[in-house]
């Protein structure tokens, strides 16, 4: 009789503890549903690698050997102050 209620119990102790784990793994799902993983942000990368006039005006402006300066206007290029390697 007292090996039935062990039984009964382990039993009862591993429902519990799937029901726990089958919670847990659907809260994960959601969880990974509702993250930053989608289209969204991949669409931007590709926006970004596609917009290249910025980059190549920095480009530009390294080859010249310019200076980056920045003012209350935000950033901006001037004409190297010192004799630089540039190209």
């Amino acid at each position: 009789m007292e090996n039935v209620n062990e039984v009964n119990n382990m039993l009862e102790q591993l429902d519990f503890q799937n029901k726990n784990l089958n919670q847990k793994n659907l809260e994960l799902s959601g969880a990974l549903s509702g993250s930053n993983f989608n289209d969204a942000d991949e669409q931007n990368l590709i926006h970004y690698q596609l917009e290249t006039d910025k980059i190549l005006e920095r480009m530009e402006h390294f080859l010249k050997g310019d200076q980056v300066k920045f003012g209350e206007q935000g950033m901006y290029y001037t004409n190297p102050t010192k004799k630089v390697l540039a190209l």
